[in-house]
């Protein structure tokens, strides 16, 4: 499948009235080569196309629909005038834009790293399938850009057409994600497109009068009655977000939504609507759920406006039920009726209440309230819906996983009777025999009003007392957060090898290993197994010499802080250590993590803290920190390497607390206590710990942490910050060595061993995205720019990887001369050098600014305007 770019044929000396874009409004595309028919590589059906106008950018983004194109010759049936004849390609286009939101060519050089060259020749191969995503979203983005995200409120709209009730919340949420669409559907597509409106946002129709739980079946017209009904939905709908939303979408958009769900044209996106809506929808039920005495409003009459929206038919269904001996169900439907008689207020409500339990005989509103009763008796109209969005989502996330044998258990935002609360959750879980999801292990999906969370859970029925610590979630938090089925299928895949190995082996028993705590570390590095860094021979160090000092300290009982300048591959370092001491034959480690400390980090990130010991409770329990969590998962000793990135960020002192004593050896008892008031101790591994020959993995103490004697904390920091050193108190620094990564010296321009070309080439040799060659004016310019900063005793060095950044910076911007070149040379020094020099003094920055702009292969004009610009004082 291949990626292509299609001129609109308007030009600079032929300019069209319409740009050239009629054919984007036909589902056609316009070339006018002779030998097209003779090229070996051309558009086939299936391949990704964007259409480009001249001197404005990208304004269309399509699929292509036929092998071989149509040849006119007749000009009646030709787009464009002075030419012999056409080959007309069959073109479905997606997305039309205006030019005033074009996808500028600079957006696609610089963004998506575009290296084809200009926009010249009518059609030509754009991009690879690794990019296509990026320019999709690209264009998409635009399209998106007059329809606001849709705010939750206390009524979801709904518009009557044809008998069928469309929720407008639901539409707007669509549009809001897929943007201006521009693919109205054919005689042909209209069946499917119709089909999808029902099924995505359609909460009441003559499905469901026969069966109200029913949602969705096949639309069963003859083809021109469902057209003249499909474009009567479409206009009405399109009036209908304009009044109600303040969303101004015109019929054919409507039309194409329809169209492109219906076909399944982008099913991220549909998933994404579909996770999107059901996160408003748990907003919507909290903005229903009032405290009167805060907001001032009574619990009865926030439904006012909810109610309203409930179609007829469905009050009658309500009303023609059965509620002999259900009295919940009763009150729900003299409620119902007094609001349909414009009579329901509080004093209505307490009356019928009180009538109801009269006649039970007993109090049937024990716990229940207004919003329970009245919100189950409004969510019925979208329950059916909402199940069918979250069972989709279910299906999705199996295949995602690659295993459709997982059972899956939904709850959609209601209980027993209709009982409504405002969060939904599916569970994704072995479906053996006789078991429940509470049984298992879980790949969870869960929507609150205000979070998305999704991850790895545990079942209620094989938690234990540091279960929370072993649930893996990530998040999405309003109100700027926007989930994405991408990112929770990736969580999911993520976790997937955890949740097989736990609901296989349970916690704490199948895979324990014989680990002994109190064995201390005896490690060999090796130095081929380090890949992607290099120390060139102007270093002095290479990285057999900085091996040999990591395992000196390894074992010596020691941690480490790398430390050094930004760039220079402490973590990359760090974290290779860490895979080789986890991946050898006789590891005592069960693992590794990886963090990046901050400014906001306490105890309680590291440590750990009191949490509430379930959602809702008042009981608070203690909830194990990072650095806890290396040392025991699930009542069972682990020893997880910890990797801390940028320890320097983090205030020493609150951050690691009572670590400080655990670090020097010693055994500390923390200010919390367990659920059976034990006070919570970390103490290191003795002999004592050592298992016995035979003897099974045993559980530790709730209470207890242990330390093994070959944990090990490496970290890094930048030189630049070290002033967070002097915070460390003498015990927890002599428990570290201090290794520093350097940025090497740069050869003067006369150097012949190694001149700057050869010293350049040996960093190029693992930097394979960098096109640039060493003897290149432009990497030339940039090596003048590190020689600068690593060889002025008043600037800051930069390490390898800032250089890389650089490179790659100005690869993708126009290099066609000398003075395009020292332009983007300079750019980069202002984009990532300069930073580098942030509280400098300022004679010290202004020496090493000078020296920068006087360097020969960079623009002085552009470095000193960037200078007066970032350090004005």
């Amino acid at each position: 499948m291949a990626v292509w770019r299609l001129n609109t044929n308007d030009t600079e000396e032929d300019p069209l009235d319409d740009g050239g874009r009629a054919p984007l409004h036909d589902r056609a595309g316009v070339t006018h080569s002779e030998s097209y028919l003779n090229k070996a590589q051309r558009p086939t059906a299936g391949d990704h196309i964007f259409s480009h106008q001249k001197g404005v950018g990208i304004v269309a983004y399509g699929t292509v629909l036929s092998d071989e194109p149509t040849i006119v010759e007749d000009p009646e049936e030709m787009y464009y005038e002075d030419a012999a004849s056409e080959n007309q390609l069959e073109i479905l286009w997606h997305y039309v834009l205006p030019e005033e939101r074009a996808v500028t060519f600079e957006t696609v050089r610089k963004v998506f790293d575009y290296d084809g060259g200009g926009m010249q020749g009518a059609l030509t191969e754009f991009g690879d399938e690794d990019t296509l995503p990026n320019l999709i979203e690209a264009v998409r983005s635009n399209a998106r850009a007059r329809i606001d995200r849709p705010e939750p409120s206390d009524v979801q709209p709904i518009v009557e057409s044809k008998d069928h009730h469309f929720n407008l919340a639901a539409i707007h949420s669509a549009l809001w994600l897929f943007g201006d669409l521009a693919a109205t559907p054919t005689a042909e597509e209209t069946e499917l497109a119709a089909e999808a409106l029902v099924e995505y946002f359609c909460d009441w129709g003559p499905h469901r009068e026969t069966d109200p739980s029913d949602h969705f079946r096949e639309l069963e017209l003859p083809e021109e009655e469902l057209t003249s009904i499909f474009d009567t939905w479409t206009s009405d709908i399109s009036v209908a977000l304009e009044e109600r939303c303040g969303a101004t979408v015109d019929a054919d958009t409507i039309a194409a939504l329809g169209r492109e769900i219906g076909y399944d044209s982008f099913p991220d996106l549909t998933h994404d609507y579909l996770l999107n809506y059901l996160w408003d929808t748990s907003a919507h039920l909290a903005e229903l759920d009032v405290e009167p005495e805060a907001e001032r409003r009574d619990d009865v009459s926030v439904f006012s406006g909810a109610l309203s929206e409930l179609p007829d038919e469905y009050i009658d269904h309500w009303r023609e039920r059965d509620t002999a001996d259900q009295p919940i169900n009763e009150i729900r439907v003299q409620l119902l009726t007094a609001h349909l008689n414009g009579r329901l207020h509080p004093n209505k409500y307490e009356k019928i209440v009180t009538e109801v339990s009269d006649a039970h005989e007993n109090n049937v509103m024990r716990s229940w309230r207004a919003y329970t009763v009245l919100g189950g008796a409004y969510y019925g109209l979208l329950g059916p819906r909402i199940r069918h969005h979250f069972t989709r989502l279910s299906n999705v996330l199996r295949v995602a996983v690659e295993d459709e044998s997982l059972g899956s258990h939904i709850v959609t935002f209601q209980g027993a009777q209709s009982y409504l609360n405002q969060f939904g959750w599916l569970a994704l879980y072995p479906d053996g025999e006789g078991t429940k999801h509470k049984d298992h292990y879980q790949l969870f999906l869960g929507i609150k009003p205000n979070r998305v969370r999704y991850g790895l859970h545990i079942g209620e029925n094989v938690r234990d007392s540091d279960w929370r610590s072993f649930r893996d979630m990530d998040s999405e938090e309003r109100p700027s957060g926007v989930p994405r089925i991408s990112s929770v299928k990736a969580k999911l895949r993520q976790v997937k090898p955890e949740f097989d190995r736990l609901n296989t082996y349970g916690q704490g028993s199948g895979e324990e290993t014989d680990l002994n705590p109190a064995a201390p570390l005896n490690t060999t590095l090796d130095p081929e197994e380090i890949t992607g860094l290099h120390f060139p021979a102007t270093m002095g160090e290479t990285t057999e010499s900085l091996l040999q000092k990591i395992q000196a300290a390894l074992n010596s009982d020691n941690h480490i802080i790398f430390t050094g300048p930004p760039g220079t591959g402490k973590t990359e370092l760090a974290e290779q250590a860490a895979d080789q001491l986890l991946d050898a034959d006789d590891s005592p480690y069960t693992g590794s993590h990886l963090t990046t400390a901050t400014a906001d980090w306490s105890t309680f990130e590291t440590v750990g803290g009191y949490m509430p010991a379930r959602d809702g409770d008042q009981e608070l329990e203690f909830r194990p920190g990072q650095l806890l969590r290396r040392w025991k998962r699930n009542g069972h000793q682990q020893n997880d390497l910890t990797v801390i990135d940028e320890i320097n960020r983090a205030d020493i002192d609150k951050a690691f607390g009572q670590l400080f004593t655990v670090l020097s050896g010693q055994r500390v008892t923390l200010p919390y206590e367990t659920y059976n008031e034990e006070e919570i101790s970390i103490r290191p591994a003795t002999e004592e710990d050592a298992p016995k020959p035979g003897q099974e993995s045993q559980e530790l103490p709730i209470s207890e942490y242990v330390v093994p004697e070959s944990w090990r904390l490496l970290a890094t920091m930048n030189s630049y910050d070290k002033t967070s050193l002097y915070d460390m108190s003498y015990a927890f620094m002599r428990r570290f060595t201090f290794i520093r990564v350097d940025a090497p010296p740069i050869p003067d321009p006369d150097d012949t061993d190694p001149s700057p070309s050869d010293f350049l080439e040996g960093y190029l040799d693992g930097w394979s995205d960098i096109e640039l060659g060493a003897t290149d004016e432009a990497a030339l310019g940039v090596i003048d720019a590190w020689r600068i900063m690593n060889g002025n005793e008043d600037a800051r060095s930069l390490g390898p990887a800032i250089v890389k950044d650089m490179l790659g910076y100005v690869q993708a911007l126009p290099l066609e001369d000398d003075d395009a070149i020292h332009k983007a040379v300079a750019d980069a020094v202002v984009g990532y050098v300069f930073p580098q020099l942030e509280g400098m003094l300022d004679r010290q920055r202004g020496d090493v600014i000078d020296a920068l702009a006087t360097a020969g292969r960079i623009d002085e004009q552009t470095v000193r305007r960037g200078a007066a610009e970032q350090f004005r004082s």
